[in-house]
This record gives structure tokens, sequence and C-alpha cells, in this order.
């Protein structure tokens, strides 16, 4: 993780807190905790695999990479299921898919999960997004205003002084 905006904060969590060597979705994916991007097996499986074949493409680039091999040796080390699918998979670029959130204060948001590739400077871009009108798209307006507030355990006082003052 290089950048992210205050509504990917909201969606998925506060990435500075978490430490640099780990701020990194594929190791909090099979080593961290608090997780939100997770839905069925059949879609949690996909998206393991789909994640452990992006990340072999990225380390045929780039075989050299001292932090990447590092984070390839701690996910082999931690994770059995990464290891079963670093074996199975080949390299590929993820594109498009969809990605289930199961956020801890409004639930179950279904987005599509879009992977733009930066060709000036070899990175990647993911892109969350939802179709106009839908709950979804209620969901991140939602996100938008709230942020990291919490709606329960008088968290809501805190979330309307917060709109008052916006």
């Amino acid at each position: 993780m290089l950048a992210w905006n205050s509504l990917a904060t909201a969606l998925l969590g506060d990435f500075s807190t978490w430490e640099p060597p780990t701020r990194n979705i594929v190791w909090h994916r099979f080593l961290g905790q608090d997780v939100r991007v997770s839905g069925s097996a059949e879609e949690s499986a996909r998206t393991a695999a789909e994640s452990v074949a992006s990340l072999r493409a990225v380390a045929a680039r780039y075989p050299d990479d001292f932090g990447l091999r590092r984070l390839i040796d701690q996910l082999r080390s931690g994770s059995p299921q990464f290891v079963e699918l670093w074996e199975a998979s080949r390299p590929q670029e993820r594109r498009s898919s969809t990605k289930t959130v199961q956020h801890p204060e409004l639930g179950i948001i279904v987005l599509d999960c879009d992977s733009l590739h930066l060709p000036d400077s070899d990175q990647r871009m993911i892109v969350y997004s939802a179709q106009a009108g839908s709950p979804a798209a209620d969901a991140l307006a939602l996100l938008g205003v709230i942020g990291l507030q919490r709606l329960h355990d008088g968290g809501a006082r805190e979330a309307d002084h917060t709109l008052r003052h916006v």
C-alpha cells in the first residue's frame, strides 16, 4: 500500500495503523487479522488464488527485489494456504472481480474491484466501485460521510457531532 483515500480507510480499515513491512493486502489476507474482504467460501478461494497469481506475476518481473522476496518468504513460512496456492498457480495479472466486504458497521457490501495498471510507474491502483443507485453505492456514500466513526456504543452521537461540524 503506497497511498489510499479516506473512503478506502472507511471501507477497509485504517492502513496507517499497519506497520510498513506489513502494509500489504496479500500479507494481511494470509497472515493478518481484521480482514474485511471475504465473502462465501468460493469467493474467498477465488480471490485468494487471484492474489497469489498476481503476486507471482510481480515476482517474475522483479526476481531480485529484496522486499518482495521477504514478503514471499513470510507468506510461505506462515500460511499453508499460501504455499498450496503458490505451488499451484501461474503468474497472472488480476483485472476485475467482485468482492464482498464485511464492514463492521454496515454489514455486507458487494463491490466491483478493478486493478488498473499504471505503466509509467509499474504500479497497480485498486478501485472499488458500485453501480449508481445500488445498496452498495448507498453504503459507499454513507461511508464517505461517517468515515471511521462507529454507529453503536455511543458512536452515533460522535458521528452526529462530526456531521454538524463538517
